[in-house]
């Protein structure tokens, strides 16, 4: 395979470095809240009508029982919101990820990429908690000599020789509540990464623990 140009690493940059997989970024986005809020709502006026009945059919006033039930309903819609939010944050990777590999195929001539999410920093913020876990998305080659990183927005390279160990974390993200992180480890900060490869986010976990297994492998070739 021919061998990516991690010798001169970008530094890492805020603006878009795939622009053509802005489109299907988008779309993945779209899909994902657009079904998540229909789930919700789809939840929230049935159980609504379900628990304002129950509680006037046991004899409380209807205006405490709409009351109450409005707030049975709300605590409902967010526990089921949240674990729908963990499933449904996967729809749409499928054609993201294929624009993803076509975009460095044509700039690498490689398709062997694995296909992540990545958090850059082990200091969570409040879009990595409740918005997204992950920092940026692209695909993570072993080459020879390093683990490159190419994603929208960053590059990263590891050398295989600076790499002292690997670990897994929880995900401890709103939308991927129950997901696992393989940190690479290779000085003061590790690169977590996050398969984003499967449908589920259940896949998705045994999928990162296979991709844990491939780096420790790969460094300890070295």
């Amino acid at each position: 395979m021919p061998p990516l140009s991690w010798e001169r690493p970008a530094r890492p940059s805020q603006e878009c470095r795939l622009p053509e997989v802005r489109r299907a970024y988008r779309l993945q986005l779209l899909v994902a809240v657009a079904a998540t809020v229909l789930f919700g709502l789809g939840v929230a006026f049935p159980a609504l009508g379900a628990a304002t009945a129950l509680l006037f059919f046991v004899g409380l006033p209807m205006p405490g029982a709409l009351v109450l039930g409005a707030a049975i309903s709300i605590c409902l819609f967010a526990v089921l919101v949240r674990r729908a939010t963990n499933w449904l944050a996967v729809l749409g990777d499928h054609r993201f990820e294929r624009a993803v590999a076509l975009s460095l195929e044509r700039r690498f001539g490689r398709r062997d990429g694995f296909f992540v999410g990545v958090r850059l920093s082990p200091t969570e913020t409040f879009a990595t908690r409740f918005l997204d876990s992950h920092e940026d998305v692209g695909m993570v080659f072993l080459d020879e000599g390093a683990l490159v990183f190419e994603g929208m927005r960053n590059r990263v390279v590891i050398e295989r020789e600076s790499v002292t160990h690997l670990s897994t974390t929880p995900v401890q993200g709103f939308a991927h509540l129950g997901a696992l992180f393989c940190a690479v480890h290779h000085g003061d900060t590790p690169l977590f990464l996050e398969s984003r490869r499967k449908r589920t986010i259940r896949q998705n976990v045994q999928d990162t623990l296979e991709l844990g297994r491939a780096i420790g492998d790969w460094a300890g070739a070295a």
